[in-house]
């Protein structure tokens, strides 16, 4: 924990300027500011270009306070980057040897992520979580902001996992201590009630489904275990969108963000491209989990209004429909993008 803080302190130093303007951001409703991006780009420009991938990790390292490991493997669909040739301290050997067999994938270089990637920022006390997972699982510098990079990784990659590491400052949110070592960022609990409603949605399923069948089902225990299950249904499906959106909204802001000062970053065509097709990526990520996940909701918001006896369960129906102003929200916010990007290509 000490050394949490020691970061934050650090890592505040020389960045912010409260009077300073800020630029918001769409869907986190984060904002950046202005103060902030001069001295950032200033530090990695050298004559109007954008430093090497070498002189950004020292200056991360050094300016910020940040933890930086390069690990030994390229990634997925990339090639090795010649110019990436900055080592790693000698005390971070073990550490390096057990990111890269990432045996507990708490990383984004294994076969099973939804979205490869050749560097990725880990928030202080942050750990991925298996469907029955809800204690903390132990990893390397778990207690401070970590940027893991691939052999692939780019300059602009790595400013990119800088801007999630300076959000995650803004937002200063205390990792929570459960007590006994058990320590967990913010982001963990979602995933663990997730997973915990997940459960609870499949169970309430099975009795629903298991009481439909007996001859021996009274009225009432049927009605109930119909309010249990959509009742799961409604807190599962509400979790399960605000899981995904911080992610995804959070991705989209990022790459927005960097297209939009592809000139001061002095962003080749070929890297401004990568961010608009980056931006583009995750905006069909939300896409089609609207129309997997949430396609229905005006279908069940029918179904449910239709039954009498959930006149009586006012909450439900509440519920669903709260989840519906939630996704028209994000719908309104995607065609925003839609017509953002459509007008840079």
């Amino acid at each position: 924990m000490k050394k949490y803080i020691y970061f934050l302190i650090l890592f505040g130093i020389g960045i912010y300027n409260v009077q300073a303007a800020e630029q918001s951001l769409l869907w986190t409703g984060q904002s950046i500011d202005d103060h902030f991006l001069l001295n950032f780009i200033d530090s990695t420009k050298t004559d109007s270009k954008l430093k090497s991938e070498n002189e950004i990790i020292k200056i991360l390292r050094t300016d910020y306070g940040l933890k930086v490991i390069i690990l030994d493997k390229k990634a997925p669909d990339l090639e090795i980057n010649p110019k990436l040739t900055i080592g790693n301290d000698d005390k971070d050997t073990f550490a390096v040897e057990t990111y890269e067999r990432d045996l507990r994938k708490q990383t984004a270089f294994h076969e099973d992520v939804e979205v490869q990637a050749q560097a990725q920022f880990l928030q202080p006390y942050f750990h991925v979580h298996s469907e029955y997972s809800k204690h903390a699982i132990p990893r390397d510098f778990i207690e401070q902001p970590l940027i893991l990079l691939t052999k692939s990784a780019t300059s602009h990659g790595i400013i990119h996992e800088y801007i999630h590491a300076y959000l995650e400052k803004k937002r200063e949110r205390a990792p929570i201590d459960l007590g006994e070592g058990n320590v967990h960022h913010e982001n963990c609990f979602r995933q663990i009630k997730l997973n915990e409603l997940k459960e609870k949605v499949l169970s309430s399923q099975k009795n629903l489904e298991r009481l439909s069948r007996s001859p021996y089902t009274s009225d009432t225990q049927g009605k109930q275990a119909s309010r249990n299950f959509w009742r799961a249904t409604a807190e599962f499906s509400h979790a399960y969108l605000d899981f995904h959106m911080i992610a995804y909204g959070e991705e989209m802001d990022v790459y927005r963000f960097l297209f939009e000062k592809r000139k001061e970053l002095n962003f080749s065509p070929d890297v401004t491209q990568f961010h608009l097709d980056g931006f583009d990526l995750y905006l069909t990520l939300v896409e089609n989990m609207l129309e997997e996940k949430f396609s229905d909701i005006d279908e069940t918001l029918e179904k449910i209004s239709s039954v009498s006896f959930f006149n009586t369960e006012p909450d439900i129906q509440a519920s669903f429909e709260e989840l519906k102003k939630k996704v028209e929200n994000i719908k309104e916010k995607l065609n925003n993008s839609k017509e953002w990007l459509g007008s840079q290509k």
